[in-house]
């Protein structure tokens, strides 16, 4: 039992700290987990490092059924914790001794959110918009969202084609639970946010990395696409720009994947693209380019992206979201 709660408190904690994000799709409806049991012996705490010694003191159940090698499922013992989640524990602790620390590893802004999202938090919860919503999201903050895709991206969604999430990690992981089949390969360039292949895994399908280098720019070429494509390919996960490299595809590196997607008898079709975009406003030199929005992209692609203010009086549920996931027409409305 020590090895099962060792594995599902990280995960409790890391599911309490999701930011708010949120999905697109099309005319589908996303089917939502259903939570996580709590461990009712003790407040949920990390294990770190400095206090792994005390958890195996607390929670020790000596030789029994329930504390063996077979505790948990094989897919749940496939599964690697995330280095973020783990290190991200171990800098807060580290906090709360008094210690000065700068932590690079979450992505969260050091300063306050904008004084009108602030604004609207309380707002809503003064007027009493604390209640649940539908599964999808709000129908106004689904309604800003098609105008915000349409103003920045030119793309034509319907609010029927958004579904709003709790961050963007469980965007990703619905969309990709959706189609990817067990069996399927999910091709995902390195270096890559960590969550990916392990989100692939408990989709049942196959992690295909593909190394980038520095002489690159870590950027994925048309050529090493094609290169790992398969008759299994199912999905590319396409981080743009990249986390952690930062590194941003232009409009043309991207034409120039999709095109692969696109050859006529190539291996490339009928591959889904997670086009992970949340970082789309932290560009400089480059600009950034929606892979939706490109030639033949739209029918297949699922974005991920973080949703801000959308004016300077915004709605109430956008100041409580900060994120989408646009999703495929061609989905099934079980999803």
């Amino acid at each position: 039992m020590t090895r099962l709660r060792n594995l599902s408190v990280p995960l409790f904690l890391q599911s309490l700290r999701a930011p708010v994000a949120g999905f697109v799709r099309s005319p589908v409806s996303l089917s939502y987990p259903r939570g996580v049991a709590g461990w009712p012996r003790t407040t949920p705490f990390a294990t770190t490092p400095a206090n792994a010694e005390g958890e195996l003191e607390l929670f020790a159940d000596g030789d029994s059924t329930f504390n063996g090698e077979d505790t948990v499922s094989p897919l749940v013992a496939s599964i690697s914790p995330s280095k973020t989640i783990e290190v991200h524990a171990l800098t807060q602790e580290m906090k709360a001794r008094g210690e000065r620390v700068v932590s690079l590893c979450v992505g969260e802004p050091d300063f306050k959110p904008p004084p009108a999202v602030i604004s609207a938090t309380a707002t809503a919860a003064q007027e009493g918009e604390t209640k649940y919503t539908g599964v999808t999201g709000s129908l106004d903050l689904r309604q800003a969202i098609c105008e915000d895709l349409s103003r920045r991206k030119n793309l034509a969604y319907t609010p029927g084609d958004i579904v709003v999430a709790n961050g963007a990690k469980q965007a990703v992981y619905e969309g990709v639970l959706a189609v990817v089949r067990p069996g399927d390969e999910v091709v995902i360039p390195a270096p890559y946010w960590p969550s990916y292949p392990e989100i692939v895994k408990l989709a049942g399908g196959i992690p295909v990395i593909v190394e980038t280098t520095v002489e690159e720019g870590f950027l994925l070429t048309a050529e090493k696409l094609r290169g790992v494509l398969t008759d299994r390919t199912r999905m590319l996960i396409f981080c743009n720009p990249s986390n952690p490299t930062g590194a941003v595809h232009s409009k043309q590196q991207c034409e120039e994947l999709a095109a692969v997607l696109s050859e006529e008898g190539g291996k490339g079709d009928g591959v889904w693209v997670m086009a992970d975009e949340i970082y789309e406003r932290i560009t400089y030199d480059t600009p950034h380019a929606a892979f939706a929005s490109l030639p033949g992209m739209y029918e297949r692609t699922m974005t991920v992206t973080r949703q801000p203010t959308l004016s300077e009086q915004p709605i109430v549920s956008t100041a409580l979201t900060r994120g989408y996931l646009d999703i495929n027409p061609r989905l099934p409305q079980s999803f």
